[in-house]
């Protein structure tokens, strides 16, 4: 087996993600911090590296055999019962055995296959996660738009917090969602491929971090993974910039300033903008009447001469 890339980069302060490479195995683990800690069960960041050993250590007839092996080695190395809630992970596995390859997905980690004859490329993938992740962003960003809250505040809201618990309660049950936990009855609910080694030319494991991705993972004949996250981060930086620019000028109109000077803010991240705010704020309060006055030789803007004001107002200040 040819490892031609890998990437791993962190979308938080604690890196959840995990990849575990080996002589015939290759697998992605994406780690999930519970919602309730067990004292029992450890880190998630600990746990996605237990669970990989668990499973490359087991001893299976194929991936699924492996995976509830090594999930039912985890739940007994920590005392637990298998309903136990807790973190959990979902799981992109390719194994190759003699001349066949297996790939085996579990949550919403996928797998892309491309073919030498030039059929597909194939997703392997499951949906029930992605859909249920899908209604809370949903309430998370009417809840923005409703109250004018950041997306990042509302996560915390009781009825956000309410539907995140009832999701997770539907963890590894029927009707529900399947996930790597201590539960090893979640292998069974996998989705598992085999192939003949022959007819592949590429196989890529990927957790839900790169879902948007997927198009130029599975279509480019070499994609480079450095390349794709660096779109991937620049898209994410060009919603919070439209996001933080949305919330300046709600916030200039609070403060009756005008909307034209939105772009002598920073929008770096949102403190930096709420400094530049306050600035920006006690600038014009104290400039005003003062050096505004003699440089703009006591001219107050009238009705329709905000975009003018403004500038005149920037460059009193200093401002470009």
């Amino acid at each position: 087996m040819n490892i031609t890339q890998q990437l791993c980069c962190p979308g938080a302060a604690e890196n959840q993600d995990y990849i575990r490479l080996g002589e015939d195995i290759a697998m992605v683990v994406d780690g999930s911090t519970p919602l309730v800690k067990d004292p029992r069960v450890p880190e998630v960041r600990e746990y996605v590296r237990l669970l990989a050993d668990a499973v490359v250590g087991a001893e299976g007839e194929d991936l699924p055999h492996m995976v509830a092996a090594g999930i039912e080695t985890l739940r007994r190395r920590c005392g637990v019962p298998p309903e136990t809630e807790g973190v959990s992970a979902a799981l992109a596995i390719l194994r190759e055995t003699g001349e066949q390859v297996e790939v085996f997905v579990l949550g919403d980690c996928a797998a892309g296959v491309r073919f030498r004859d030039g059929r597909g490329p194939e997703l392997v993938s499951q949906e029930a996660v992605s859909r249920l992740d899908g209604a809370v962003v949903a309430e998370m960003c009417r809840l923005h738009r409703e109250r004018g809250i950041d997306v990042i505040e509302a996560r915390q809201l009781p009825e956000v917090r309410e539907m995140l618990l009832r999701h997770r309660r539907m963890m590894n049950r029927p009707g529900g969602y399947w996930i790597a936990g201590f539960a090893p009855e979640a292998a069974r609910h996998g989705t598992h491929r085999v192939y003949r080694r022959e007819e592949l030319s590429r196989v890529v494991l990927f957790s839900d971090g790169f879902s948007g991705q997927r198009e130029a993972l599975l279509g480019a004949e070499e994609p480079c993974l450095q390349e794709l996250y660096q779109q991937l981060r620049q898209r994410e930086a060009a919603l919070e910039m439209r996001e933080r620019r949305a919330r300046a000028q709600e916030l200039l109109t609070q403060r009756n300033l005008p909307a034209e000077l939105t772009d002598c803010l920073n929008f770096s991240d949102d403190e930096s903008l709420e400094k530049s705010l306050n600035a920006l704020e006690k600038a014009f309060l104290e400039q005003v009447d003062k050096a505004v006055g003699e440089r703009m030789k006591g001219a107050a803007p009238r009705s329709g001469e905000n975009a003018l004001y403004a500038g005149q107002l920037r460059s009193a200040l200093g401002l470009k």
